[in-house]
């Protein structure tokens, strides 16, 4: 998919309109798409929260995922730490992505995960936890964050 806010609108498929019709079928295709197809026990949470949240919100985040703006040039304005984390198999969001949103802000720190794919958080959990204490707890390790 890569990095582009637009591709979404690019003649990809209705994800909304797919939710509304066969929600079961279209969270069926996200899981194989976002876990990686060996991680059964983060493709079965993927499935319940998808279904905890429900198809008519489903529907309206994708609708806004396709509508949003662009903002890759207003990056740089932001001036808090980030953790950027990204799965070495994410075909969603490649690594590269991860890099280039970690470039553009100015106080970004970049971590890539290895085998993971589109969410580094459900797929490696204690992993990515410790990723996040450690950036939460080494403030002096953050780039300084003033104007």
């Amino acid at each position: 998919m890569g990095c582009d806010a637009g591709a979404a609108r690019a003649g990809g498929p209705d994800l909304a309109a797919g939710l509304e019709a066969t929600p079961d079928a279209i969270v069926e295709f996200l899981a194989e798409i976002v876990v990686r197809p060996a991680d059964h026990a983060a493709s079965a949470a993927f499935k319940a929260m998808a279904h905890r949240v429900g198809a008519p919100a489903g529907a309206a985040q994708a609708r806004a995922l396709a509508s949003r703006d662009d903002i890759w040039s207003r990056l740089g304005e932001l001036r808090m730490p980030a953790l950027i984390l990204s799965g070495d198999e994410d075909p969603i969001a490649p690594p590269a992505c991860g890099q280039q949103l970690a470039q553009a802000m100015h106080h970004a720190r970049f971590e890539l995960m290895r085998d993971c794919g589109h969410l580094p958080a459900l797929e490696q959990p204690a992993r990515a936890a410790a990723l996040f204490r450690t950036f939460l707890s080494e403030p002096s390790r953050h780039p300084h964050c003033a104007g």
